[in-house]
């Protein structure tokens, strides 16, 4: 409930120019400790945002698929496009955006591993390890 109440007020922040996007939200109860939810909730925004901002340039639009599952002590936060993917020769843990050196600082926080993806779209994976501090429902 919590990830759809907020990347609807993400959709709402950016307009009209998310109307195109078909947003879909896939995830799974993960109750985690607030000082992994303030850094897990900073990533969705930033890779929501991203995806709602560069995935359709032009008012075009596609799906962008936002899903949480829970693994054995961890969990893995996964934004996918099928939009125009990162820009050729781009590296994101060496770009100077903030929104990837932001990514990489929240990574750290969680300690937790960044995957990147882009071919027929942009994929963005966190996989969070979270012990026996968190649960699901």
């Amino acid at each position: 409930a919590y990830l759809e109440k907020l990347v609807e007020q993400l959709r709402e922040l950016q307009g009209a120019d998310t109307r195109q996007i078909d947003l879909r939200i896939d995830a799974e109860v993960v109750i985690v400790p607030m000082a992994t939810a303030l850094p897990l909730g900073m990533a969705t925004v930033e890779l929501v945002t991203n995806a709602f901002k560069h995935a359709y340039p032009l008012g075009e639009g596609g799906p962008v698929r936002l899903a949480l599952v829970a693994r054995a002590g961890a969990c893995c936060l996964t934004v996918e496009d099928s939009g125009v993917g990162l820009p050729d020769g781009m590296v994101p843990a060496r770009a100077d955006s903030f929104g990837f050196q932001l990514l990489e600082n929240l990574a750290k926080q969680l300690d937790a591993t960044i995957t990147v993806r882009s071919d027929h779209g942009t994929s963005i994976a966190l996989d969070i390890p979270l012990g026996d501090q968190a649960s699901t429902a």
